[in-house]
């Protein structure tokens, strides 16, 4: 893609504006739009529309989960197709979208409606930008950062950017058609990741339970999660297989220091960090939370007050770490039944059987499982790398697009 800078520009006088094309011009946002504070009809059959930072303009009635339901929305004001919403709370955090629907939306949000000729869907594009927020938490007025409020008065005094109407139209055909070219290419890789995630659970859930001898005569082991099992192997109880079950005295928001040693808590799939460690052998993490928390650890970690570990000198602890990966759902659905999830959980663990190879094959099958997942992570990581380089394009190429920095050509 080969995009041009105009021929000639010129000083817009407006700081955050900067430089524009030489036939481009600014205007004011009370001269683009005006404000519609039309009430809605009592009794009236209008959709409940609401603005997120993330996705823009939707029927609250979709996304009924983001938010709390309004129980009567008699006197809303009316949104037409084509308004632009803004939330005047969260506009310098995105919170402006476009709509594509007729319906109501809340009176604590502001309604623009064209005042002009223009095209909409470039300003919502514009008003999205990283840049136009900077300028919307200027002219936002509050006593504190979280109840910062854009009021009309002070959006009108914005200037804006006012490319010609034909220029806009253009501008937002092009952009269009390259993000949704570049949404797709995202979402084939997002289902990349998928696949390669399925795969390591495979690999995983038919390693722990099935060895690597594929020809290795087979057994009922009478757990429903396990199925069959080399005829060879045994099972115990988990009591057997490990000495210690250990809760932490150290709370979550302690691993917010930034320190080098590995901290896990249940709020979060990764680990936070720690300047000090409480365990220094390796040991299996749990968290009171369930799924999201399943960890091994090797060498130098601590743990928060909601989670809890495992460990053994009897057997190899990578084995029974990937065995318990590949038993997540059990893990949280029979394990957590009720209320005191904590304890559910561990005499779920301590009480039901577990696979029981030779010591020698729970180490091959640790070793096997490490370098096949290493393989899958290194690929799924270099996948989400391209995402976030087409995430960073799409950015820049709406804002430079937009903002006028490279021409789109009329072919």
């Amino acid at each position: 893609m080969i995009l041009q800078k105009y021929d000639s520009y010129k000083d817009s006088g407006i700081e955050w504006v900067g430089e524009i094309p030489e036939n481009w011009e600014v205007k004011r946002g009370k001269d683009l739009f005006r404000l519609s504070n039309i009430a809605a009809k009592k009794g009236h059959d209008l959709q409940l529309l609401s603005v997120y930072s993330s996705i823009g303009v939707r029927p609250r009635s979709e996304l009924e989960q983001r938010g709390n339901k309004a129980f009567n929305i008699d006197e809303y004001w009316i949104v037409k197709k084509g308004d632009i919403i803004i939330n005047k709370l969260l506009a310098w955090m995105g919170g402006i979208g476009l709509s594509k629907y007729d319906g109501v939306t809340s009176p604590a949000y502001d309604i623009l409606r064209k005042k002009i000729t223009l095209n909409e869907r470039y300003y919502e594009l514009l008003f999205r930008l990283k840049k136009s927020q900077i300028e919307f938490k200027r002219h936002s007025r509050g006593i504190l950062e979280i109840r910062l409020r854009l009021y009309n008065d002070r959006f009108n005094q914005i200037s804006f950017y006012y490319p010609r109407k034909e220029e806009q139209d253009l501008i937002v055909n092009f952009l269009n058609l390259k993000t949704s070219q570049i949404n797709s290419k995202i979402k084939l890789l997002q289902e990349k990741i998928r696949n390669y995630e399925d795969l390591k659970k495979s690999v995983i859930n038919e390693t722990v339970c099935r060895g690597l001898n594929k020809k290795v005569e087979l057994k009922n082991s009478s757990i429903e999660w396990i199925g069959e099992i080399p005829k060879h192997w045994g099972l115990t109880r988990g009591k057997i297989v490990f000495y210690e079950l250990k809760k932490s005295n150290i709370s979550a928001s302690e691993g917010k220091d930034k320190g080098k040693y590995k901290f896990f808590t249940s709020s979060v799939n990764q680990s936070k960090w720690l300047s000090t460690y409480t365990e220094n052998d390796e040991g299996i993490i749990f968290s009171t939370g369930g799924i999201a928390g399943v960890h091994y650890c090797k060498k130098e970690f601590s743990y928060s007050t909601d989670c809890w570990t495992i460990k053994s000198n009897k057997e190899f602890l990578k084995y029974y770490y990937y065995y318990f990966k590949s038993i997540l759902y059990e893990i949280n659905t029979i394990a957590f039944r009720g209320a005191g999830l904590n304890h559910l959980q561990r005499d779920f663990i301590t009480q039901t059987c577990l696979p029981n190879p030779p010591k020698e094959e729970q180490m091959e099958i640790a070793n096997y499982l490490d370098e096949k997942t290493l393989k899958i992570d290194t690929i799924v990581s270099k996948i989400k790398d391209q995402i976030k380089t087409l995430k960073e394009f799409r950015k820049t190429l709406i804002n430079d697009v937009v903002t006028g920095k490279v021409r789109v050509q009329d072919e």
